[in-house]
């Protein structure tokens, strides 16, 4: 029935079952990075064209993707502190362009997450 009514949410939906099911938090967190940098995209196009209403759903969703990934931050890792930093300057990055969206700072972002989720990829346990 969403596929009918939402078809790009529906794709979203089964594009996410699809990756995260048996997948390993370190599965979830490099398609949580991948669907952030895709939505800083999406932010910046929206700008581009003068999108409010794109505008403001990619800072929700984008606000909404760093929140998952706030939560998932093990605190006890040597990394916590610097990606819960790092998260939070994201944060008030998007909240900040609620009412202008600051093209260089969210694309300084956008590819410091692909950076991130390269660096995740690149050191995949030796079970993967």
């Amino acid at each position: 029935m969403l596929a009918l009514n939402e078809p790009r949410a529906a794709y979203q939906q089964s594009n996410f079952d699809a990756r995260v099911q048996g997948g390993t938090s370190q599965d979830i967190v490099v398609y949580c990075l991948d669907e952030l940098a895709l939505t800083l995209g999406m932010l910046r196009q929206a700008d581009m064209r003068g999108n409010r209403a794109g505008r403001s759903e990619a800072i929700t969703r984008g606000i909404a993707i760093l929140t998952a990934l706030e939560m998932g931050v093990d605190r006890e890792s040597d990394l916590a502190s610097s990606l819960l930093d790092f998260y939070e300057g994201s944060r008030r990055l998007l909240l900040g362009s609620i009412s202008q969206t600051q093209v260089a700072a969210i694309e300084a972002l956008r590819t410091d997450v692909m950076d991130i989720k390269a660096a995740l990829q690149a050191v995949r346990p030796a079970s993967a």
